[in-house]
């Protein structure tokens, strides 16, 4: 199938991409193949001149972040 990210948002200069994760896990470093993904997405994607048209790629995960690994003050985590 087509792979696309959830979410793609254009600010006039290039595109956003955010592709939320609606599940937890249970091991460190199974999200990587998430974020691989997300690099898939932002290396596949670019302008009509061969140029990259996306500025950012993130996975939103979910739950708190772990000690000592960042995050916003909200208690959601980023992985870009």
């Amino acid at each position: 199938h087509a792979m696309q990210p959830d979410f793609a948002l254009s600010d006039g200069r290039g595109l956003w991409l955010l592709d939320p994760k609606f599940r937890a896990y249970a091991e460190p470093g199974h999200a990587q193949e998430d974020v691989n993904k997300m690099h898939a997405y932002r290396d596949a994607i670019v302008t009509g001149r061969g140029g990259g048209a996306v500025r950012a790629a993130w996975c939103l995960f979910p739950g708190l972040p772990a000690a000592g690994r960042g995050g916003d003050a909200g208690g959601g985590r980023v992985v870009a």
